[in-house]
């Protein structure tokens, strides 16, 4: 993909990502779109999972969106506007 093209996809995927506003009914949708733009069919053909089960340090286990454990990538989502200090001890 040229950096045309995905400069473009960016765009159009900001464009969309800006009418979004609760993270629980549109998280998922949010991060297969964004495999999207970046060039995957999408987030699970990409080897990511949702509600990855991450272990805690002191014991448990929490959950977040997507664990992409091939790129080491971890996603967490909020509402636009969250505090996201807050939310530190949740993973």
């Amino acid at each position: 993909m040229s950096s045309q093209d995905l400069n473009a996809r960016l765009a159009a995927f900001v464009k969309y990502a800006e009418s979004l506003w609760d993270e629980k009914g549109h998280s998922q949708v949010f991060i297969d779109r964004l495999f999207q733009t970046l060039g995957w069919p999408g987030y699970k053909e990409a080897g990511a999972v949702l509600e990855d089960r991450i272990r805690r340090a002191k014991g448990g286990t929490s959950f977040a969106d997507l664990g992409w454990q091939d790129r080491k990538v971890l996603l967490e989502m909020k509402k636009r506007g969250e505090k996201l200090e807050k939310h530190y001890p949740q993973l």
